[in-house]
């Protein structure tokens, strides 16, 4: 598998893994009625309230990362440890 298929989304094998039934990607209308943030800034952190949160687990290979900070040219540098943390999340595989 190329290393950016690794990242990519595939919504039926992460649901298997994940064990939450069918998922779908939400629109951008969805995002930003349950975020207040638009696609492309998502922060990993800070929402209104808690949300159900994958990490991804290719993200361990990595020392640093960089992850949105609520505005398409905001980011912040972290780890994927540091993000199980500040998610309360899960680690997870979400490509094929």
């Amino acid at each position: 598998m190329a290393p950016q298929e690794r990242h990519k989304v595939d919504t039926m094998a992460l649901a298997t893994r994940w064990g939450r039934g069918k998922l779908r990607r939400a629109t951008p209308e969805q995002v930003c009625q349950a975020i207040g943030q638009a696609i492309a800034g998502v922060a990993s952190v800070g929402h209104p309230r808690a949300l159900p949160t994958v990490v991804d687990e290719a993200l361990t290979d990595y020392a640093q990362v960089w992850a949105a900070a609520g505005t398409p040219r905001t980011v912040f540098s972290t780890t994927a440890s540091e993000l199980l943390q500040l998610t309360g999340g899960l680690l997870l595989p979400v490509g094929r």
